[in-house]
């Protein structure tokens, strides 16, 4: 995008006229030198962030060219927005503009408050099946969300896992990425495989309704062997016991990780595959707001996003109610998409939306007033 003089914004990235996508990065070696056992440089210790208590063990979801791409943006966003999360120094994605910025972190702010109380240093154990998740949106090794950002640091930023990391540690940790990647390309934020925005299935996440009933829901199935390698390698090497409880000195060099400038800034680039989905929703059903665009990132990072069944029942609402409000029709995919919810899950799920939509509300026994925590008008109009 050409900076503040693009007009289009939030995906609207796909349209052409406004600058590159951002580039997945290549293939990494995580070699090693040999050496020595050698002791971690002190890491300062995790601080919790304003407000928030601290959360249990396990929480209750270049190459060279003619024309270079502009330098990456560093700055703050605490001209934008009041944020809760730590945005100092971070390498924010050259191509998003001002509003995009914006946009992206109060979504992370948001969505991420309800994810844990630990902001970017999230961390659960093997409650799920997943070995560990890290972060503030949980990337984890079952999924392979989690083995890209680590080899990202290994690749551009091995001085920094150094300094937290013991020799032993970093060698056993390059070891499972090798195994995993394989030679492999696995671009940052991304699953490996593209997928529709309205697929045609019912189950798009563990809170939905599936064809396996006995399946233990919350669970999610591995993707591949290498995965599961990944996982295994975390249970027998991360936990005192069966991947219930940390070895402290593996838990606290990764939360010292995960609140690094640079793996914060991995942390903005995983979380901009589910962006430009929750930027697709929010055009398809031609919402124009701030609070819509919320909305749609939540509905992604809680509930996977949204079926061709969602957008159909939703496009007969708009046809016979063509004076609705924005909160109306916001309110009225909020229960259609509920259909495809379990209904132990229904209730944090209407929470959860519903005070994103009208800005106040009740999520998790708290209430939350939403614009007043992070200084923002819902009806900011984003398109």
């Amino acid at each position: 995008m050409h900076g503040r003089h693009c007009l289009v914004w939030l995906g609207f990235l796909l349209l052409a006229g406004c600058g590159p996508q951002f580039s997945a990065p290549s293939a990494v070696s995580t070699n090693l030198s040999s050496g020595g056992e050698q002791e971690p440089v002190p890491a300062p210790p995790i601080t919790e962030e304003p407000g928030l208590p601290s959360d249990p063990e396990t929480p209750v979801d270049p190459g060279k060219t003619e024309n270079p791409p502009p330098p990456p943006v560093v700055d703050p966003i605490g001209q934008l927005i009041c944020s809760r999360l730590d945005f100092q120094n971070v390498v924010w994605p050259s191509h998003l503009v001002e509003l995009e910025r914006k946009a992206l972190a109060l979504s992370l702010n948001i969505s991420g408050s309800f994810e844990g109380h630990r902001g970017w240093a999230n961390i659960s154990n093997n409650f799920d099946d997943q070995g560990m998740s890290l972060g503030l949106l949980q990337q984890n090794f079952g999924q392979g969300s989690l083995q890209p950002l680590l080899t990202e640091m290994f690749d551009q930023h091995l001085d920094v896992l150094r300094g937290l990391f013991t020799r032993t540690q970093l060698a056993s940790m390059d070891q499972m990425l090798a195994d995993w990647s394989g030679g492999t390309l696995h671009p940052l934020g991304h699953s490996g495989r593209a997928t529709p925005l309205f697929p045609d299935q019912e189950h798009l996440s563990p809170l939905d309704f599936d064809d396996a009933p006995e399946t233990e829901p919350g669970v999610i199935a591995m993707n591949t062997s290498a995965n599961q390698r990944s996982v295994a390698w975390a249970v027998d090497t991360l936990f005192q016991d069966a991947g219930v409880t940390f070895i402290p000195a593996w838990k606290t060099a990764f939360q010292n990780l995960a609140v690094t400038a640079p793996y914060r800034s991995l942390q903005i680039r995983a979380a901009l595959t589910m962006f430009d989905r929750a930027a697709g929703y929010t055009q398809t059903f031609r919402f124009t707001q701030m609070r819509s665009f919320l909305t749609m990132y939540d509905f992604v990072v809680q509930n996977g996003g949204f079926n061709a069944t969602h957008r159909a029942l939703f496009e007969t609402y708009d046809k016979e109610n063509p004076g609705a409000t924005e909160t109306q029709r916001l309110l009225k995919l909020l229960e259609i998409r509920l259909t495809s919810v379990r209904p132990q899950y229904k209730n944090d799920v209407r929470a959860r939306k519903s005070t994103i939509i009208r800005g106040t509300g009740v999520v998790h026994g708290a209430n939350r007033n939403l614009p007043s925590e992070y200084c923002f008008d819902p009806s900011e109009r984003v398109r």
